[in-house]
Parts: C-alpha cells; structure tokens; sequence
C-alpha cells in the first residue's frame, strides 16, 4: 500500500493532501543502469565503463480520476509518455524528498486541482528520475568519453541509448570499439591496412600511393623527385641513364623526362660554373639542363655518342650521383652520395 505523508496542519485551514512515489522498476543506482548503458557496444583491444552518472529528481502531478499528469511547469504530458515513466505503477518514497515544500507550493497546483482540498483523495506527485553521465573508452594511446543523458527508466528499458561510439580522429561511428596498432580507439570501418608495414592503423593516417593506389603510411612513402607524385619505394622504376627511382609515368623507354628533355645551357649560365667544379674539362662537353622543384640533371654529349651527366638537388645544388657512358652505351657511376661507393673522378673514363 502506497504511504501518504499528509503535509496538513489540523490547526489550519484545510490544505491539499500529497502522496509523494516513485516508479516501480525505476532504476534506483548507477549499478542498476550500467548494464543497459554498456549493453548496445562490443569492445575489443580497450575497457569500456560508466565513469559519471548523476540523477535528477523531477516531479510529476496528478490527482483526480482522470489521473493526467503535468510536468513540473503544469504543462501535461501524454499518457503514453506517462507510461513510459511508470507513473501510473508507482510505490512510496521511503523517506520524505527535499524536494517536497517547492512542487506542493506551486502555485498551478490549484489551478489545475481547484477541489483537491475538498476531494479525500491526495494529490500524486511520482519523482522520476533523470540521469546524465558519461561512459569512457580508454585505449592505450587515448581515452575518449561518451556522454549520455535521458530519463533513467529509459536508458533501463532501452528506449534512449547512449550514442554510438564516434572515432575522433576521423568521425566514423559505430558500436563496435577496435583499438589500432597505434593504440587509437575507433571503429572497423576507420582502419586500414598500410602496404608497406602491414599494421592497423587509422585511414585518416594513411596516404594512397601515387602508382598503385595502396595505402601507407606517410613515412613509408617517397616523393618521385620527377613528378612529386608520392608513391610507395618498391612503386618506383629505375631510370635507365640518371638512376633515379621514378613514377613509371615520367618514363619513355626507361628514361625520365629529366633526362631526356633538358634545355641546352647558353654562355651566360650559372650551371656552366657548376659545371668547371664538378665535371673535368667541362667545356669540350655540349650540356643540357632540365629539373624539376627537387632535382635537376645535367646531361653532356661528346662525340662518339659519349654521355655524362650529373644529378643535383636544387635546394642547394649539392650534387647527387655522377655517371658516365662509354662509347658502348655502358653506365658507370662516378659518385653517388647515397652509397658513397664512388667519388668524383673515381671509376670514371676521362674525356678526350
């Protein structure tokens, strides 16, 4: 039996009598809603828990046969949200609610129940809860809230959810949690698969290869110094003459466009000057010149269809790799700062 707490004074008028309740199946505590706030996610490689949930009390009213309930404003509510509540399945408060003395002395009380006080029967105030909280998703790079509110009997029954799981590096959504190689919290349709490592990582992490069109992470790639197309290392094919790796597509019969379109030099040329530092008798060569915002190639001709040719890189004209042909159209390299397996001069065929 519900218990009446009669707030009357018999040495007064008469006042309004108030039943004040809760609903049945309510959720009381934050273990008794735990379950139903973690229930919709699946979660692998992180821990997934309730780290905060508060309660409000809010009231509702009503009094009377046609027992319509009103909000703590006296605005009314709809029956089927009332039923959603539990208002209508309601027991006692156990012990008295501080919120009792403001909701009995609103004053659209008795605008709403003008014979309560005549009416034996006591006005019903059921104090349903609401609850706002969050959820935390900790990985071991990152841990990532989720925040949720809604009426507690809700979130109980299923009726309001805690919103998907949302990456934030990426915005993808979902309800399963993964965890990357990196230790990223976030969801299956965020990952993908580098080409060159073979790990897990985040898409918004990956770059597509300017050849093949792979994934990979950025610090796996390398700029073709041709095209600046960023392409995964094995992506790239050797150039015939300056033995540089580039896009296939800069390449006509396994020479690059550096290579093969240079611009002759004319007398006033600084790459002339260059040229007397780097190359030995310089002058008896016809020179051309082409480069690109990372590399530039020198290519001397000499009769009999003799080759030399130097790579720079532009930013600071430090020379690359230094090659010559011989007669028979055999390469040898002269030096190659990579390798270091040669020096100027060293292995070379000295100009006639």
């Amino acid at each position: 039996m519900n218990e009446t707490i009669d707030t009357r004074d018999s040495a007064a008028a008469p006042e309004r009598c108030f039943e004040h309740l809760r609903p049945r199946d309510q959720p009381e505590s934050v273990a008794e809603l735990s379950a139903a706030l973690l229930r919709p996610f699946e979660v692998v490689g992180a821990s997934l828990a309730v780290t905060e949930c508060l309660f409000e009390e809010v009231p509702f009213v009503a009094a009377g046969e046609r027992r319509s309930w009103f909000d703590p404003s006296g605005r009314e509510v709809t029956a089927e949200f009332a039923d959603s509540l539990g208002l209508n399945d309601s027991i006692a408060l156990e012990r008295p609610h501080r919120g009792m003395r403001e909701i009995e002395g609103a004053s659209w009380i008795a605008e709403r129940f003008p014979d309560s006080i005549r009416s034996a029967e006591p006005i019903a105030v059921v104090w349903a809860r609401w609850a706002r909280g969050k959820l935390t998703v900790a990985a071991p790079a990152r841990s990532v809230d989720l925040e949720f509110e809604g009426w507690a009997r809700h979130l109980a029954t299923g009726r309001t959810r805690v919103a998907p799981f949302r990456c934030p590096e990426t915005g993808a959504s979902g309800d399963r949690i993964v965890v990357s190689d990196d230790g990223e919290p976030t969801v299956p349709e965020a990952l993908g698969i580098c080409a060159v490592s073979g790990r897990r990582r985040l898409v918004s992490h990956l770059v597509p290869c300017g050849v093949s069109g792979a994934l990979a992470s950025a610090d796996r790639l390398t700029e073709c110094p041709v095209s600046g197309i960023v392409a995964i290392p094995s992506t790239l094919v050797r150039c015939d003459w300056c033995a540089t790796g580039v896009a296939p597509s800069v390449l006509v019969k396994q020479v690059c466009s550096l290579c093969r379109d240079g611009v002759p030099l004319n007398g006033d040329s600084t790459w002339l000057d260059w040229l007397a530092d780097h190359e030995p008798d310089a002058s008896a060569w016809r020179w051309s010149f082409a480069s690109s915002r990372i590399q530039g190639v020198l290519v001397g001709r000499r009769w009999p269809r003799r080759l030399a040719l130097h790579v720079v890189r532009m930013a600071d004209r430090q020379a690359l790799r230094s090659r010559i042909r011989s007669v028979w159209g055999s390469w040898v390299t002269r030096f190659d700062a990579q390798s270091e397996v040669a020096r100027p001069g060293a292995n070379a065929t000295q100009p006639e």
